[in-house]
């Protein structure tokens, strides 16, 4: 055996050993970085697949609010009113000869709305007057339900009545819901200019 032949064997045992590392390192390394990386790939695109579809949707919803709440921006106004005792009565006073409210004290809550109670007790010359009153309540800036029983005497000269109104007044729920009211209150204040 030559010198030659000595040098060509170890250079193909280098060689053998060089493409058996090489093998182990792909095997071992290189294809699992691989199979996750397709596995992350194809986890990222479902859940962007996913995202886009609920961000379209949001998009969505969120046009038909902004929509809805510029269509009912007076409605949505006259919810957020804070209540004004002393209002009410000065305008149930054009129609009533003396009017007077007892709040009721079981008053009801819902996870959006206070609605107060009040025992209306008035005092008027004809009963035309409490329809006329009945008429107004649309124009008054809060939002007010007129409930039965009610209950009407005579009292002299005067009818006497007696009924249940509801005052509806918006909660605020969470501080974020208030700031994208504040928000779109701004942006139904540019709009209007």
């Amino acid at each position: 055996m030559s010198f030659k032949e000595i040098r060509l064997i170890r250079l193909l045992v280098l060689i053998l050993m060089y493409i058996i590392i090489l093998f182990i390192l792909i095997f071992g390394i290189v294809i699992p970085i691989i199979k996750q990386y397709k596995l992350n790939s194809k986890t990222y695109h479902t859940v962007q697949n996913e995202y886009e579809m609920i961000k379209s949707e949001h998009e969505a919803i969120y046009d038909k609010l902004k929509f809805l709440q510029h269509k009912n921006r007076k409605i949505v106004e006259v919810f957020e009113k804070d209540w004004d005792e002393k209002l009410f009565l000065g305008k149930a006073k054009l129609f009533f000869v003396k009017s007077k409210l007892k709040l009721v004290e079981s008053n009801i809550s819902d996870s959006y709305y206070t609605i107060y109670e009040f025992d209306a007790t008035t005092q008027m010359a004809s009963p035309e007057n409490f329809y006329r009153f009945m008429e107004a309540l649309p124009s008054m800036p809060f939002v007010i339900q007129t409930d039965f029983p009610l209950s009407f005497y005579s009292k002299g000269d005067l009818i006497s009545g007696v009924f249940q109104i509801k005052v509806y007044h918006e909660k605020e729920v969470d501080e974020n819901i208030s700031k994208e009211k504040t928000e779109l209150k701004n942006e139904n204040t540019t709009t209007r200019r």
